[in-house]
């Protein structure tokens, strides 16, 4: 479904409402159907003035639909609403009130402006981190709850909804309904009047239209997923770079915490705990790193563990154990981690410790399905280091990713190298600077031979064509970009691999590495050994 604007441009405070976004982004329709976030009401029923989350159309009908992120309960006739930083607001009015009340003022509105036309509208509520008891305020089909929070969830309520906003009798004389006839031309007219105002936004590489940049929407089979780790009380989960670890463990502990349990969600990289907190704000999961969790000084029901890989060693397990009712042996946790050889660094994975304090206190299992790469990536990466990311789930197969071999050493012939390429991206691919990162496989920036320059928390290179995110692969472990491109790969030792793994495989779209010598020889050795592999297999 269409979103106005355009997905990657929303600009929402609300997670919960970027989340529905994402959702409807992934349903299937009419092309007619299109999703317009945040419509400013300047006349309403009886306020000054309103908005409205989302006006939805599909297959003809107009939906309005009104999103409460956080704890919603009703007490005593009086609503209660609890927001992120658990502060309650009781109001008297419901949200199926205030979406009714929309409607009809988003009714009185589009029909002034196409007088001659015949729309058939109604109204939804989505809580999508609280479970409600029915009502008599709303029907089933009015209601998007957790369970609904799928792509075909959505779709179905969607489809009950647009049928019954088109509904002109129920029943008749033989027992049959009789249904409004859609009326397309009208819908098309009133998106054209929508997003008038919205023109004009920069333009992105088609390869990612097709792409679910910001990776919000669980896949069914993630959804299936959670379902079945729900019920066990210790799991390991094993998964290369891209098989959406970070995004299952986020929503077990929405799930968690929305059920009453108390979750802390643990990991160490800090980049991705900024991006859990702020998928997670609207919960009471607390987020924290091994020392906010030691300094935290409270025991959990459930910790999810993410870049568990980073954390497996005797201290890092009895910190854990301190921090769980019952205990890391009998308590509830669930551990993320990639196995790759690439990935692991003796000073964190103790091989000892996993094995008998993880594997023999957990279920094991396997992610085998990529998320984040199109096919040219996981081939890329898979045959040059013989790494093991999953199977290829995003359909686009992409432009193939690029090795530039640097003869030439000095720090100006690869900063001409990168603005070459930065500005043949911005120019020529329509790619957005903010969407390109420069990740150095140096222990630091200040190691890395090209220049960089400070720019709030974080280093920027200055192209020709704006400032550029650079960064460390520690930095940015964890997290996702468009475009990658990876410098200072001088060789694929075992201190250097890890370094040259996350690089390689952070971008969902495009990555080019720029290389020694000595690492181009030995990526072809790990990549005529793979051929000689599939050789074998045939």
């Amino acid at each position: 479904m269409k979103i106005i604007p355009e997905l990657r441009n929303l600009q929402s405070n609300s997670t919960a409402e970027n989340r529905i976004a994402a959702l409807l982004h992934s349903v299937e329709g009419e092309n007619s159907d299109f999703a317009y976030h945040s419509f400013a009401l300047n006349k309403h029923q009886y306020k000054k003035m309103a908005e409205i989350d989302f006006v939805i159309a599909y297959k003809g009908s107009i939906i309005v639909l009104e999103v409460k992120g956080g704890r919603v309960q009703r007490e005593n006739g009086m609503w209660k609403f609890i927001n992120r930083y658990n502060e309650v607001n009781y109001k008297n009015e419901g949200p199926w009130d205030q979406a009714r009340s929309a409607m009809f003022s988003f009714k009185e509105k589009v029909e002034g402006l196409l007088p001659n036309h015949q729309l058939n509208y109604t109204y939804m509520v989505a809580t999508p981190d609280a479970n409600l008891s029915m009502d008599v305020e709303h029907e089933d089909w009015q209601w998007l709850g957790p369970q609904d929070m799928t792509p075909s969830g959505i779709q179905k309520k969607l489809e009950a909804a647009s049928k019954q906003a088109r509904l002109k009798i129920q029943g008749g004389l033989r027992g049959s309904s009789q249904y409004w006839k859609p009326d397309f031309e009208a819908v098309s007219k009133l998106q054209k009047a929508l997003t008038k105002k919205i023109d004009g936004k920069v333009p992105i590489n088609d390869y990612l239209v097709g792409l679910d940049h910001e990776r919000l929407v669980l896949t069914e089979k993630q959804t299936r997923t959670i379902q079945k780790l729900a019920v066990m009380p210790r799991v390991t989960i094993s998964g290369g770079a891209g098989t959406g670890k970070t995004v299952i463990a986020a929503e077990f502990a929405r799930r968690a915490a929305a059920q009453g349990a108390q979750v802390s969600f643990v990991c160490q990289s800090e980049g991705v705990r900024e991006k859990v907190s702020e998928v997670l704000r609207d919960t009471n999961v607390a987020v924290h790193d091994l020392a906010g969790l030691k300094e935290a000084n409270v025991r959990f029901d459930l910790l999810v563990i993410d870049e568990g890989q980073d954390i497996i060693n005797e201290a890092s397990i009895n910190l854990l154990d301190q921090a769980l009712h019952q205990g890391f042996i009998d308590g509830k946790w669930l551990l993320f981690l990639d196995e790759n050889n690439q990935v692991l660094e003796k000073e964190h994975f103790d091989r000892d410790v996993y094995n008998e304090f993880i594997l023999t206190n957990s279920l094991v299992w396997s992610l085998d399905e990529n998320l984040r790469n199109t096919k040219s990536t996981v081939t890329f990466v898979e045959s040059h280091l013989a790494a093991d990311i999953g199977d290829p789930s995003v359909q686009i197969h992409g432009p193939s990713s690029r090795v530039r071999v640097l003869k030439n050493s000095s720090s100006d012939a690869l900063s001409t190298e990168l603005n070459d390429e930065i500005r043949r991206l911005v120019t020529s691919e329509n790619i957005r600077i903010k969407d390109i990162w420069i990740i150095t496989c140096k222990s630091t920036v200040n190691d890395s031979k090209v220049e960089t320059s400070a720019q709030g928390k974080q280093h920027v290179f200055a192209s020709e064509s704006g400032p550029v995110r650079f960064a460390t692969s520690h930095e940015v472990k964890g997290l996702e970009t468009p475009v990658a491109l990876v410098i200072d790969v001088e060789d694929l030792s075992p201190d250097e691999i890890s370094k040259v793994y996350v690089g390689f495989t952070r971008a969902s779209l495009y990555m080019c590495a720029y290389v020694t010598p000595k690492a181009k020889a030995e990526m072809e050795t790990n990549l005529m050994n793979a051929y000689s592999e599939k050789e074998k297999r045939m």
